[in-house]
């Protein structure tokens, strides 16, 4: 019994070993079968590229590239591959390699094709070729790190299931805390099972998530980024009023302009406003003796304003809510008609206001259209007042404020940063 029990924690011994060593690949220099000379470099860069991204997998070893030309050349060999089975077998004794992958490449416009192919050296057969696409200079790394994996299951035999993963354009996707490309990231094999994705790119929020796949599962996953305020940015705009939702009659407003500069710190910016507004009274007056009349002016109206803006996200679309004061000098001057007098009155007052809008982003987060509507609270607090009429006295702030009191804007503003 005994020598049974040791005859078998022998065997295991001696086979276990051969069980957990890795699968160790030689990838040879791909040979460049467009008429293109200027991809040469390409017949470096894919094995290249392949390397790192295998010898990334656990349980796979490359053979290092010194080492592969150090025999290749030894035995007079072609980088690009070789002629009957003998060589290859000469190959994986050497560099104790249990396959080998080759290929070539072409051109198809302004698009690489790469053809591949793995090889089993102790049987000299073709375990599996692979073909990809890529667009020359934009996805290739992509898709040949996708290709490593495609390899990386021809070795191991293992259960695989693939994504295709699409976010912003060169958003960073990592996968269970790797690296393996950049999106949109397309016939990505992974292995079964449950696995956590990263997706980043500066100047956004991370997003993060746990799926799980199954067996010969294609999973297609689109995911959108919030995009963060910048930690700094100054905006200066222009804008006008838009008409009022309930118009009166003996009132005409005009807006000239409204400037605007606002600085962002992050999520908070303070905005600093200068409105000028053409205002015209034409009120009907009740004269003695029963005469009706009215009178114009042509007055203008400077207002001052600073608030306290607050911005939830950035986006195309980035709403914001806000708060502040604004210092308003009314002047208004007029002529009596009917006793041919004239008069005017200045007032110079604080009056609190809330605001709400949003701006869209409409080229390269520079150019933004905004919409905003200023609600003024009824407090008003004059800081000085001036009075000169043949009515005493009469403060024709208050028929400003009943006319001005909601006030709707659209304009468009240029970040600097």
């Amino acid at each position: 019994m005994k020598k049974w029990v040791w005859s078998a924690v022998f065997i295991i011994a001696v086979i276990a070993p051969v069980f957990a060593e890795d699968k160790v690949i030689a990838v040879v220099q791909f040979k460049n079968a467009s008429f293109n000379k200027g991809l040469d470099y390409l017949t470096v860069s894919i094995p290249e590229i392949l390397t790192t991204h295998l010898s990334a997998i656990k349980g796979i070893t490359v053979v290092e590239r010194d080492q592969l030309q150090k025999v290749i050349g030894e035995k007079k060999l072609s980088l690009a591959g070789f002629g009957d089975s003998g060589e290859y077998q000469m190959i994986g004794q050497e560099l104790s390699a249990n396959s080998i992958l080759m290929g070539s490449f072409t051109t198809l416009g302004q698009y690489v094709r790469i053809d591949a192919r793995l090889i089993d050296i102790a049987e000299v057969k073709v375990i599996a070729t692979y073909q990809v696409t890529a667009e020359i200079g934009k996805d290739l790394e992509n898709k040949i790190g996708a290709l490593a994996q495609k390899i990386k299951f021809s070795l191991t035999g293992e259960p695989y299931a693939m994504i295709n993963i699409y976010s912003i354009d060169d958003a960073s996707i990592i996968l269970d805390g790797q690296l393996i490309g950049v999106s949109p990231l397309d016939d990505r094999f992974v292995t079964v099972g449950e696995h956590h994705l990263l997706i980043g790119k500066k100047g956004y929020a991370d997003f993060n998530t746990l799926f799980t796949l199954t067996n010969s599962q294609i999973a297609n996953m689109n995911y959108g980024l919030m995009k963060l305020p910048r930690a700094f940015q100054f905006d200066i705009g222009i804008s006008g009023m838009l008409p009022r939702l309930f118009p009166d009659k003996n009132i005409q407003s005009t807006p000239l302009v409204n400037i605007i500069a606002e600085a962002h710190i992050g999520q908070v910016s303070i905005a600093a406003m200068c409105r000028i507004i053409r205002y015209k009274l034409i009120p009907t007056v009740y004269l003695p003796g029963g005469y009706l009349d009215t009178y114009e002016d042509d007055s203008l109206i400077v207002d001052y304003s600073v608030a306290l803006r607050y911005y939830p996200w950035s986006g195309t679309f980035t709403p914001y809510i806000g708060a502040g004061v604004s210092l308003t000098d009314i002047y208004l001057d007029w002529m009596e008609k009917y006793i041919d007098t004239q008069g005017f009155q200045e007032v110079l007052a604080f009056t609190p206001f809330l605001e709400l809008g949003t701006k869209i982003n409409v080229w390269d987060d520079h150019f933004s259209i905004f919409f905003g509507a200023r609600v003024e609270v009824p407090a008003t607090i004059p800081i000085y007042e001036k009075d000169q009429s043949i009515f005493g006295d009469v403060s024709y702030i208050e028929t400003y404020r009943h006319s001005e009191w909601v006030t709707f804007e659209i304009g468009v503003s240029y970040n600097f940063f």
